[in-house]
């Protein structure tokens, strides 16, 4: 089905154009992103919510803590100061999971988790490539001397090139493919232009998780890219164009005035510190208390933070519950499965976007243009994780082999294929059977 085959470009499509400066195009996404919920809402149907190779969807752990949050979520609209737009935050924050752990985990099942990956960067690059190429020609493509092209703000392109650009860098790293090489500069060019420094903070994050796995693994090796990388920052770092455009003093003291809205955040926090104002009450909760930002000279979404705005939403304990949790989880991973290469890589994107939601509120909103690619990398690293404690055998890219075919012998021209038994080691083996 041609649809369903390219349905991970179609999905991501609404996302990105939902935040260029043509308001046309932009409303029309807004509209889109519900369709594309829905038709993987179908899709998951049409299948018989198989996953794992089974006709019927089986539930995971994660699945069941899943149903806790959004109950929680939407039980909030009770004493949420808008229960009509908390209901609909929940619906679409439940819809976006959905997609992520049931229509997503069945396309990496069937195709794999690199043909999943790629089809879902295809349209990113592309935009990104004409952002670099055409917008200077029919948008604004500077706001406050940092490049936007197509898009509303510099930001949008931080946010976006966080997992984009970690996803091309495991990509080339592991299968060193002149495409996925471009597509890291593109989308690179683009994370400098836009002069994105928590962006670029959190992309060395990624780089330098890597390379510590490699000094683990191979000392020479991962001593050789972490001096690679310390280097080029370095002399990066000395640059004018780096001083100007990225470092930008005068505004480092108060975080581009994040500063400002945390303090209000915690205003806001204070006044209901235990149940909050509702699930996605941190967009509406300026106008809830008479605040206008532009009177008081400040520009952003929400409270300029995720930690905050989730406190905002759903009070303090919620919110130290649900970062314990996923923090945990995440530096668990990262520390026992060192040794598997794509599963650390998905983590260390994951942990990458858990620190960039310290200066940017994006892990909540169903609707942007980070959280679709990013809960998307979250499966992936916790479907690999289960299929290791279940004993589920895949092939080293991710497809789902239930068992070996018979009348073709191992060799060179195999495909890798990752063996999974709960009590041996999560290990990649090469087609003539030697460990990587």
């Amino acid at each position: 089905m041609f649809i369903w085959r390219y349905f991970p470009a179609i999905y991501a499509l609404p996302f990105l154009l939902a935040t260029v400066q043509f308001s046309t195009i932009a409303a029309i996404a807004d509209v889109a992103r519900w369709g594309v919920f829905v038709i993987a809402l179908l899709f998951a149907i049409q299948f018989r919510f198989r996953r794992m190779g089974r006709l019927k969807g089986r539930m995971t752990n994660f699945d069941a803590v899943a149903m806790l949050f959004l109950f929680v979520f939407a039980a909030s609209s009770v004493w949420s100061i808008d229960s009509f737009y908390t209901i609909q935050k929940a619906v679409s924050a439940a819809l976006l999971l959905f997609s992520s752990f049931w229509t997503f985990w069945l396309y990496a099942d069937r195709y794999s988790e690199v043909k999943l990956l790629r089809t879902l960067m295809f349209p990113i690059v592309l935009l990104l490539a004409a952002n670099l190429s055409l917008s200077w020609f029919i948008a604004e493509p500077y706001f406050a001397g940092r490049f936007q092209g197509f898009f509303l703000n510099p930001n949008n392109i931080g946010v976006l090139s966080v997992v984009s650009a970690g996803i091309a860098y495991t990509l080339w790293l592991r299968q060193r493919r002149i495409a996925d090489l471009v597509a890291l500069v593109i989308i690179l060019v683009n994370l400098v232009l836009a002069s994105s420094r928590s962006g670029l903070i959190v992309l060395v994050l990624i780089i330098g998780l890597s390379a510590l796995r490699g000094l683990a693994r191979r000392p020479i090796h991962g001593l050789l890219g972490l001096v690679v990388i310390f280097g080029s920052v370095y002399v990066f770092s000395q640059t004018s164009f780096f001083q100007e455009r990225i470092l930008r003093e005068d505004t480092l003291i108060d975080a581009s005035n994040r500063v400002y809205f945390w303090a209000l955040a915690k205003d806001y926090i204070a006044n209901r510190p235990f149940l909050g104002h509702g699930f996605g009450a941190d967009i509406i909760i300026h106008e809830h208390y008479g605040i206008v930002l532009r009177d008081i000279g400040l520009r952003g979404a929400g409270v300029m933070s995720s930690y905050y705005g989730l406190a905002v939403q759903l009070g303090v304990p919620f919110t130290l519950l649900f970062f314990v949790l996923i923090w945990g989880y995440t530096l668990n991973t990262l520390v026992r499965r060192m040794r598997d290469y794509w599963i650390f890589h998905y983590g260390a994107i994951i942990a990458a976007g858990l620190f960039l939601g310290i200066s940017e509120p994006l892990l909540f909103s169903a609707g942007n243009i980070f959280s679709f690619f990013y809960w998307i990398v979250f499966m992936l690293m916790y479907r690999r994780l289960t299929y290791l404690r279940r004993g589920i055998a895949i092939w080293e890219y991710g497809e789902l082999r239930m068992a070996l075919p018979r009348a073709r012998p191992a060799g060179p021209s195999m495909t890798p294929m990752l063996r999974l038994h709960p009590s041996t080691p999560f290990e990649a083996l090469s087609g003539d059977g030697r460990r990587r």
